[in-house]
């Protein structure tokens, strides 16, 4: 994880946002999103197809 991402996660998790979808380069190769749970922490990895026009 790198630290732009790290920090992003941290605000979310101070500012109580339940939720946060992540779309790094490896999701847009691979046309997934992960949707992270900030209270449990659980990740899930959702089929997603980007447009690259």
């Amino acid at each position: 994880m790198n630290k732009k991402l790290g920090k992003a996660l941290d605000k979310a998790n101070k500012e109580n946002i339940p939720n946060v979808i992540i779309i790094g380069e490896d999701e847009v190769r691979n046309n997934r999103i992960t949707i992270k749970n900030m209270d449990s922490g659980e990740e899930r990895i959702e089929s997603f197809r980007f447009d690259n026009k």
